[in-house]
Order: structure tokens, then C-alpha cells, then sequence
């Protein structure tokens, strides 16, 4: 019998009044119940500009997967090897807000 060896993930968040950056490190996970196969893991970072305009208006640009880092957030093996589902490439989200 196996011991599944623990996955680290960690996190890193900035944040003040003009936006944030955010870096997710998720290491090597085993992928199957006899931890012979394992997924190396991935970085990825995303990014937040926020701009106040006069006093209620607020524009933001929020830009995830900066590096456009290919990933997967989940693997298993079966079928004789490692099944994928693949995340999210880079994208780019823009708000306008109005505060009253």
C-alpha cells in the first residue's frame, strides 16, 4: 500500500488602493492511486489595475493567467495515461463602475 505524498499550493496576494497581483504556485501532484504517475503543477499570475476618475467613477482592468501559463487544474491517469481538463488561457476583463 502507498501513501499519497501531500500537494503544496501557495498563494501570494497584493493589494492596495490602485489594483493587486496575485500568484498562485501549485506543485507536483500524484495522479493515480499507486503514485506512479504525477502532474508537475503550474504558476500562474493575474493581475488588477483600478482607476478612480472624478470621485464615482472607477475603471478596473483585470488580467488573469497573465504569462498565458498552459495548466491544467485537474489530471488523473486512467486509460494508460494522464487525462487533462484544461484551464483557462489568458483573458482580459474590463469594468466600468459607478459608485452613488
Amino acid at each position: 500500500m502507498r501513501i499519497t505524498v501531500l500537494t503544496c499550493c501557495l498563494k501570494l496576494k497584493y493589494t492596495n488602493e490602485r489594483g493587486e497581483g496575485e500568484k498562485d504556485d501549485v506543485g507536483e501532484w500524484k495522479t493515480d492511486a499507486t503514485n506512479e504517475h504525477s502532474y508537475e503543477g503550474y504558476e500562474t499570475i493575474d493581475l488588477k489595475i483600478i482607476q478612480t476618475l472624478a470621485k464615482s467613477w472607477i475603471l478596473s482592468l483585470d488580467i488573469k493567467n497573465l504569462t498565458d501559463e498552459t495548466y491544467s487544474e485537474f489530471v488523473g491517469y486512467w486509460s494508460g495515461e494522464n487525462q487533462y481538463a484544461g484551464s483557462n488561457a489568458r483573458a482580459y476583463y474590463f469594468s466600468v463602475m459607478y459608485e452613488f
